[in-house]
């Protein structure tokens, strides 16, 4: 493993995450009554792949087309199912763990 490699990964990902953090900031300060992250969606949609930290999204929803032109319904369902799951469990835990400290 290279640490130009490495490097340039941290890269991306600090460049895909700084537009999702301030844009979310952004958002939360000038529209507060909006009805979704705003910040975080136009970030997710609209911003170009070729940052890393904006692509777990894509991702996701690259690996659920994936299953569905395999006509793997089964495990596009388990997927989805338990990676919401999992997300909503491991927000509470780090929401629990913050308000122990």
């Amino acid at each position: 493993m290279k640490i130009t490699t490495v490097l340039l990964i941290g890269f991306g990902g600090f460049t895909g995450t700084m537009p999702r953090y301030l844009s979310s900031v952004f958002a939360t300060k000038y529209y507060p009554a909006a009805p979704f992250l705003c910040g975080k969606f136009v970030v997710n949609n609209f911003l170009p792949d070729s940052l890393s930290g904006c692509t777990t999204f894509s991702a996701f929803a690259c690996g659920n087309i994936t299953m569905l032109q395999q006509f793997n319904y089964s495990g596009f369902a388990l997927y989805n199912i338990r990676s919401f799951i999992l997300c909503l469990v491991t927000v509470f835990a780090g929401l629990s763990l913050i308000k122990t400290f």
